[in-house]
């Protein structure tokens, strides 16, 4: 069994990615674990260990005066979100 990163670590001045190795010899492995930063994983992989991310992402633009806009929000920067430009 081998300890792979779920999210990104610092450590040691060492940045550890998702999917990398971690270091076992350390007190800080149960506290990774209950964070869910780390998981242990079957050595005898062939393949490197798939870790699944969640996408996050803000919405671009500055909070602002805008002229002409035609929602509530007056947004720099960002087309605001009318009914007229939603997907269908």
């Amino acid at each position: 069994m081998i300890l792979v990163a779920v999210s990104p670590i610092l450590f040691r001045s060492k940045q550890y990615l998702p999917g990398d190795k971690l270091p076992e010899d350390t007190d800080f492995v149960e506290a990774w674990i209950r964070a869910g930063s780390a998981v242990w994983k079957n050595e005898d992989s062939s393949r490197p260990a798939a870790v699944k991310a969640k996408p996050a992402t803000a919405l671009s633009g500055l909070v602002g005066d805008a002229v002409n806009s035609d929602s509530h929000e007056n947004l720099i920067g960002r087309v605001p979100q009318t009914e007229k430009r939603r997907k269908k």
